[in-house]
Formats: structure tokens, C-alpha cells, sequence
């Protein structure tokens, strides 16, 4: 009975063994089936004893291109977990190793320094932390991204609209989106873009939207509110994937002001264009920026030829520095300075003009431009010379005491005061007006112009009525040709 009840004993002893080693075997398997699916995994794998001494005792290869961290270095020179993280996560971490277990997106130190993003879990089992690390500083930095965009969204005053390259199908719109076509977000995700641009634009949407798909594009069109209204706006978009999907980042701008400015700046224009008066838009410094049709007419220097150049290359030296001393100082101050001025063409002669200047000032007052309106006076001021000239002359024949001192009289007030181009000087003869004598240059004389009715070209064919006789009752003065006026 002993010796049986021994055998058994040993029988169930060598079961057990067997079993025992069974179970070792299949575990070794196991380990190593673990560890060839650890090495080859993507994530980090680990193992970190904290009892009695904390070391590391596992670690996949994964840790090497996440951390930068060779798999000898960790196991012989471990730096010790604090060196891994964010010092304000360590507090953290702790609390969760107590709990046994927890999940945590991590702000881990690479060895070069810079941080990566790791989504942890793990538990803690037998005196160690056995857990896996994803790193997702990817998925961490684009959603950072997206929050900030959407703010910036939410916050801009340009439309902001996410647009299926595919179909033109709205996926997302902004605040501005909703105020600036009063539709609500979710109205405007059940629409496309045709929905939202004038009928006239249709033809081009396609085009548009495959410049924008595959490397984007800058273009103005007309889009619709809710209510029917039309309004220009300036649309910049480009292809993006997000989530899987072609989408059309599209930011629109209402350049309805902008338009409205641009009109009335051409509008403007043409009137300045158009104007007969001389216009000249200088900076600051008296430099010519824009020049109308009339300064052209006026001074002969082309647009081209002006633009760039200072206002001096029409200084005539018939001022002095005084008085452009003066001009300026006026003008500098910011108060409009009017006068005439002697100036000189681009051929070199001389001209009178009235002109006024205006400073033109930015919103912060200091001055950015000068407005110049001229207009030419030399007629008038040439008619007053005359007028004075005339009464000269009449003075001058007033005290002649002969005809040939009136002729010597008139000859030199002639020449001395009129600079007229040719004088015809006639006396009434027995066979009719006769020339007597020419002289010198003048310019017509309307007072006795207006008398001569008919003048043939060596004698008057019929006079004038009644004749414009000069004291001593036989002497006319007419004009035989004139620069001013040919007839």
C-alpha cells in the first residue's frame, strides 16, 4: 500500500512538471511571439520597473525613430523618466501610476531636445508600467492649426468658405459668410457655389474652380445675397485635402467700396482730362506725377516727358527767389497760394498763367501732394499791354505839333511799348489812302481795325466810315500782317 501510494505521488509530481514545463514553453513562445510583433511595431512598447530598483526592462526599436534614442543607450545609460517629459506633466503622470492605470497625451522630450507629441497608455502590473506610446504630434499640431484657423475665421471680415472641388458642394462657411449672404451656416452647407454667384458669371465657375484645385487663383465676380442683390467681390482660392477630400479654401472679399471708389477716381479722372484748364498733380516736393491733355497744349512737353521731372523745368527767371520763397512757404503751411506767373515752353518762349496750388494731405495731416490749376492769361495780359499802349499813344498824338513829329511820336511809342510785327501807316491823298510808311512790330489794334472796312494791298479800294483819322485830319495806322490775329 506504501509503495503504491508513492508511485501515484510521483506520477501526479511528473505531471506537474510536465505541465509546469508545458506552460514555461508555451509562455517563452509567447514572449517571443510578442516581441517579434513589439519590434515591428510602428508605436513604442515598454516596460519600466518600478520595484525594487526602477529600470527599464523593455523597449521596442520604435523608440529610436519617435525619440531619437538607440535601444543600448536606453538600456545602459536609462536618464530616467523625468528627462522624457514636460515638467508640468511629471505631477501628472505620478498621480496616474498610483490610480494603477491611465491615458494621457504627453508633451515627451526628444534626445536632440525638440518635443513630440505621445498618446500613453498603460497599467501597472507586478511592481512595473507596461505600456504603449503613439506619437501623434501630427494629428496634435494640424488640429492646433484648424483651432486657430477657425478662430481667425470666425473673427475675419472676408468670407471664408470650404468648397468640395468635386461638385462646388459649401462643406463650412464663416460668421462673415452668414452676414454677408444672410443665410444661416447650416442654409448655406445644403448649397453650392452656383447658388451664390450671379447668373452672368455661371459660364466660368468650372474653369475657375479647376485653376483654384490645382494651384490656385485670384479673380473678381459678382455674387448674390438671399435677398436678390448682386455685389462685386475679389475671390482667392486654392485646393486642399482635408479629411480625405478635395476642398476649394476659398477667401472672398465685398470690394463693393472698392469699386465705388475706383468709379469715382475714374470718374475723376475724365473730368481732369477733359478739363481746358492746366492741371498738374506734383508729391510733396514739387515732382510731377500726373499731367493733363491741357499742360501738354500749354507748355509742350508730352505726359512722359513732365512726369518725374521738377516743376522748374518751366521757370522762366522772370521771378525771383523772393517770390518763390514766398509761394512755398505759403504752400507748406497748408493753406492754397494763388497768383500769376511769367513761365517758359518747351520751345523756349514765354507765357502768363493765373494759377492757385492746394496742398493735399494724408489723414495723419502731414501734406502728400500739390494740386495745381492753371490757366493761361497771355491773351488778356497782351490785350491790357495793349490798352495801356493806347492810351501812350493817344497821349503822345495828343501833343504832336506835326505830321512827321506824329509819325517819329507813334513810331517809337510803336516799337518802344507794343512790339507789334508790322505797322502800315497810310495818308489820305488826292487819289485816295495811300501807304506812307511802315514801321517796326506791333500787334493789331482792334480801335482802328474796327474802322477800316476793306484794306487792298497797296491802297484802300473804300474808306473807312467814318475814317479813323489821326490828329492833323490825313494819317491811319492798320495792321499789315499779325501773329495773333492772321486776318
Amino acid at each position: 500500500m506504501i509503495l503504491a501510494a508513492n508511485v501515484a505521488q510521483l506520477i501526479e509530481s511528473r505531471r506537474h512538471a510536465i505541465e509546469r514545463d508545458a506552460a514555461q514553453a508555451a509562455l517563452a513562445q509567447s514572449e517571443a511571439r510578442f516581441r517579434r510583433l513589439a519590434e515591428q511595431a510602428s508605436d513604442i512598447i515598454f516596460r519600466y520597473r518600478l520595484q525594487p530598483n526602477p529600470q527599464l526592462d523593455f523597449v521596442n526599436p520604435a523608440v529610436t525613430s519617435i525619440l531619437g534614442y538607440e535601444l543600448d543607450e536606453l538600456f545602459n545609460q536609462f536618464p530616467g523618466v523625468p528627462s522624457f517629459l514636460d515638467p508640468s506633466q511629471i505631477g501628472q503622470v505620478e498621480r496616474l501610476i498610483e490610480q494603477g492605470r491611465g491615458q494621457l497625451l504627453l508633451h515627451t522630450r526628444r534626445r536632440d531636445g525638440n518635443y513630440v507629441w505621445l498618446d500613453l497608455r498603460f497599467v501597472v502590473a507586478n511592481d512595473a508600467v507596461e505600456g504603449i506610446a503613439r506619437d501623434v504630434t501630427d494629428q496634435v499640431l494640424a488640429a492646433a492649426r484648424l483651432v486657430r484657423y477657425e478662430l481667425l475665421s470666425a473673427h475675419t471680415r472676408d468670407i471664408v468658405l470650404f468648397i468640395r472641388a468635386g461638385d462646388g458642394r459649401i462643406l463650412e462657411a464663416n460668421a462673415a459668410a452668414e452676414r454677408a449672404y444672410g443665410y444661416s451656416r447650416a442654409e448655406l452647407c445644403t448649397r453650392t457655389i452656383f447658388d451664390l454667384r450671379a447668373p452672368e458669371t455661371h459660364p466660368y465657375i468650372l474653369d475657375q474652380m479647376r485653376q483654384a484645385d490645382t494651384g490656385g487663383v485670384l479673380f473678381e465676380t459678382l455674387h448674390v445675397r438671399r435677398d436678390g442683390s448682386v455685389f462685386p467681390v475679389e475671390v482667392s482660392s486654392t485646393g486642399a485635402d482635408i479629411d480625405g477630400e478635395r476642398v476649394l479654401l476659398s477667401v472672398i472679399r465685398d470690394i463693393s467700396e472698392r469699386k465705388q471708389a475706383q468709379a469715382e477716381l475714374d470718374l475723376l479722372r475724365r473730368a481732369l482730362t477733359a478739363s481746358d484748364q492746366t492741371i498738374v498733380i506734383t508729391d510733396s516736393d514739387g515732382v510731377i506725377e500726373w499731367v493733363n491733355p491741357a499742360f501738354t497744349a500749354l507748355t509742350g512737353y508730352r505726359a512722359e516727358e513732365a512726369i518725374g521731372q521738377h516743376t522748374r523745368i518751366l521757370k522762366s527767371g522772370k521771378q525771383d527767389r523772393a517770390f518763390y520763397a514766398t509761394m512755398w512757404a505759403e504752400i507748406l503751411n497748408g493753406r492754397t497760394w494763388r497768383g500769376t506767373l511769367i513761365n517758359r515752353r518747351k520751345d523756349g518762349s514765354l507765357y502768363h498763367e493765373e494759377l492757385a496750388i492746394t496742398p493735399v494731405k494724408q489723414e495723419n495731416g502731414v501734406i502728400a501732394h500739390f494740386i495745381a490749376v492753371k490757366q493761361d492769361i497771355s491773351v488778356r495780359v497782351q490785350r491790357e499791354q495793349q490798352q495801356r499802349a493806347l492810351m501812350q499813344l493817344s497821349a503822345a498824338m495828343r501833343v504832336a505839333q506835326s505830321c512827321a513829329e506824329l509819325i517819329q511820336t507813334v513810331v517809337h511809342e510803336l516799337q518802344a511799348l507794343v512790339a507789334a510785327q508790322s505797322v502800315v501807316f497810310w495818308r489820305f491823298k488826292d487819289e485816295g489812302w495811300q501807304i506812307e510808311q511802315l514801321a517796326g512790330e506791333a500787334i493789331r489794334f482792334d480801335w482802328v481795325a474796327d474802322r477800316l472796312a476793306t484794306v487792298g494791298s497797296d491802297t484802300i479800294q473804300r474808306a473807312p466810315t467814318p475814317p479813323t483819322v489821326l490828329p492833323g485830319g490825313e494819317l491811319v495806322i492798320v495792321p499789315l500782317t499779325c501773329s495773333v490775329c492772321p486776318e
